[in-house]
């Protein structure tokens, strides 16, 4: 007579669930760092809906017998759970927003072609049966270690950095600092940690460029950012100034009589941090991952993030 509270066990230590753990480790660790795609991205949600539902029916039966419909509801309800939170915006915050405060990062991006991995459950829902059916001793032998590896997978499966860009402009010691920010998330930690990865580097008021690597302390340490405000006076080669204005998902308007009529000068979609340094007459405005962007006096505006780097 088979013993159904080992059930569980016996599903998770299958050996395509076994097979799966190791994709969804491999692919958070590795895959989704060095070559984020659509492929890795569903790979990696295929995977999870094969081992997060197993997961949860060996810890439930550790503490008591499931039945098979009752497995299959978890497993059901699971994807459920899956498919509100990546298709619908409500669902997908307060979850976020609920993993955030316990100190655990959530890597559940808003997507709705994510629901393409869902048929992924019927493998889960038919390893589960075949586990409640038979007795299978050698899958029930690895099931502890598999449940062991099968959490490290879903602990690994965490959100990579989040790079948000050059965020931040700062005038200091004669020369302009431009830093691109990212987000690291770590358990048990409230909130993202903000780090800088790049540092560009500007000693001529903005008209050249070179990129720095941070060390390990300065990743970390706050800069006095310069405020985005709106709107800028920008010096002109002739001795005149215009008004530079920001409109977000637009871009910057340049006016020659303090905003009663606007051209457009530069498209951009955000405008984080910005200055103008007196002495060139060049404006910079960190634009997120849009990239550093300079003003010349003659009013031409370029792009140096692609040529520092």
């Amino acid at each position: 007579m088979r013993n159904r509270s080992l059930a569980g066990l016996t599903a998770i230590g299958h050996p395509v669930v076994i097979v799966a753990a190791l994709l969804l480790g491999f692919n958070a660790a590795i895959a989704q760092r060095l070559w984020p795609s659509w492929l890795t991205g569903k790979l990696g949600d295929v995977a999870w809906l094969i081992v997060a539902p197993l997961t949860c029916l060996a810890l439930l039966e550790l503490v008591g017998p499931l039945g098979r419909r009752l497995g299959v509801a978890v497993i059901l309800g699971v994807g459920v759970a899956y498919a509100l939170i990546k298709a619908w915006s409500p669902a997908n915050a307060w979850v976020i927003d609920a993993f955030r405060s316990l100190g655990f990062p959530a890597k559940l991006v808003l997507d709705p072609t994510d629901l393409l991995a869902l048929p992924a459950l019927g493998l889960a829902v038919w390893i589960w049966l075949r586990a409640s059916a038979e007795t299978l001793g050698e899958s029930r032998q690895r099931g502890l270690p598999a449940l062991a590896l099968a959490a490290l997978a879903l602990i690994a499966d965490s959100p990579a950095p989040l790079i948000l860009g050059e965020t931040c402009l700062e005038a200091r010691d004669g020369r302009i600092y431009g830093y691109t920010q990212s987000e690291e998330y770590a358990y048990f930690q409230r909130g993202p940690q903000r780090v800088w990865l790049n540092v560009y580097v500007s000693a001529d008021g903005g008209a050249t460029w070179s990129v720095e690597k941070p060390d390990a302390d300065a990743r970390t340490a706050e800069f006095q950012c310069s405020p985005a405000t709106w709107p800028l006076t920008a010096p002109e080669a002739d001795g005149s100034s215009v008004e530079l204005y920001f409109v977000a998902g637009r871009g910057i308007y340049a006016s020659s009589d303090f905003g009663e009529t606007l051209r457009i000068e530069q498209p951009l979609s955000n405008a984080l941090s910005a200055l103008v340094d007196p002495a060139s007459g060049y404006v910079v405005v960190a634009a997120g991952d849009d990239g550093i962007y300079v003003r010349s006096p003659i009013g031409v505006w370029t792009e140096i993030t692609e040529t520092a780097r």
